[in-house]
């Protein structure tokens, strides 16, 4: 989604940015190495070069970064933000209530309007197993925070290539949920 944003072309399906913004993926994860290679793979399964998301390795909640990566951020007119992981940017406080990071965090995120924000979001290992809807790891306020949801699933029947079906599990203010769509992605160049 980062590389359609920024780039300003749709995906396949019927996805499509109305206009290209600058993209910023914040990290608490993995390197820049390995968002790199993903970029590029999915640059050139849409035929583009890959654009040059801003990468920032984060290492703090994102509560205590927010007043210098939201000004950053704001400076470079980024209008699309991934946050990945949202268990990894919370924080947690010394006898704090178990809503307060949760609380925090979502409050952190406002700072980075008007830009677009997707947090990828874990589930409980139960919720994997099953293959029932899941919810995101946090309890009632990390479903009830967010807007809008979707839910990403391996279709593990598929086995030449990794297929992934995203499902709108939450829609607020919108009049239907969003259809149910997939992405295939094949081995190769």
């Amino acid at each position: 989604i980062a590389v359609a944003m920024h780039a300003g072309v749709a995906l396949p399906g019927t996805l499509a940015p109305t206009r290209a913004v600058p993209a910023a993926y914040l990290d608490w994860e993995t390197t820049s190495a390995t968002i790199d290679q993903r970029l590029g793979m999915v640059a050139a399964g849409l035929g583009i070069r890959p654009p040059p998301v801003l990468y920032k390795r984060m290492t703090r909640p994102l509560v205590d970064e927010i007043g210098t990566l939201s000004a950053e951020l704001a400076r470079r007119k980024v209008g699309f933000v991934v946050v990945d992981s949202q268990v990894f940017a919370m924080s947690a406080g010394e006898g704090a209530a178990f809503h307060e990071p949760m609380t925090q965090f979502y409050g952190a995120l406002r700072l980075f309007a008007p830009a677009a924000v997707l947090v990828v979001s874990h589930v409980t290992n139960a919720d994997a197993r099953t293959g029932v809807p899941a919810r995101p790891f946090g309890g009632a306020f990390a479903f009830n925070g967010p807007r809008l949801i979707w839910e990403a699933k391996r279709d593990w029947e598929i086995e030449d290539a990794t297929a992934i079906v995203f499902t709108c599990r939450k829609a607020n203010a919108l009049d239907r949920k969003p259809e149910a769509f997939g992405l295939q992605y094949h081995p190769g160049h």
